[in-house]
């Protein structure tokens, strides 16, 4: 009688592992769609600077020219990783001497060697924060921007800054 009992308990054990096992499986393929659904850093990239002035336009030349980028140099710094490579953080602040209000700005920022060889080079898109979601004429935007991938033999003489496309609020 008490193998009949324990044999019974079994397959109640078995249908409660599988019901865990399909809730779990369901669980994942939410999850899955989920992130499948997340839109990709290239389409973000994308929308932040649909309408913006790009490099070669003459709007762009007009605005870049009243967007001044001041390099910290002080506040560089550089930090050794795990794999044996050294991370940089470039800092500058961002001015907009322009009377437009910027809601976005792609900047490039290249480590050159003496001779103003291009170490590493970086393109990144600076939104201001979401207390101001704009930049206002006549105010300053402090940016860091880590640069990856240098080696300790890396000659790196300084930082260069440039704007590569601006978009105003309209």
């Amino acid at each position: 009688m008490e193998t009949l009992l324990q044999q019974n308990e079994k397959k109640g054990a078995n249908k409660v592992l599988l019901a865990a096992v399909g809730i779990a499986v369901l669980v994942i393929a939410v999850i899955l769609g989920l992130l499948y659904l997340k839109p990709t850093t290239q389409e973000v990239k994308k929308q932040v600077l649909e309408g913006a002035y790009l490099e070669g336009t003459p709007e762009f030349e007009a605005l870049t020219n009243k967007i001044i980028i001041f390099n910290d140099n002080e506040n560089t710094m550089e930090s050794p990783t795990g794999l044996g490579t050294i991370t940089m953080f470039a800092r500058s602040t961002i001015r907009n001497n322009s009377d437009k209000r910027l809601s976005a700005l792609q900047i490039r920022v290249s480590v050159v060697d003496p001779f103003d060889k291009v170490i590493r080079e970086k393109t990144q898109i600076v939104v201001p924060s979401q207390n101001a979601e704009t930049m206002g004429p006549k105010e300053n935007l402090s940016v860091t921007v880590p640069i990856e991938g240098f080696s300790k033999e890396d000659d790196r003489a300084r930082v260069k800054w440039k704007v590569t496309a601006i978009k105003i609020e309209k």
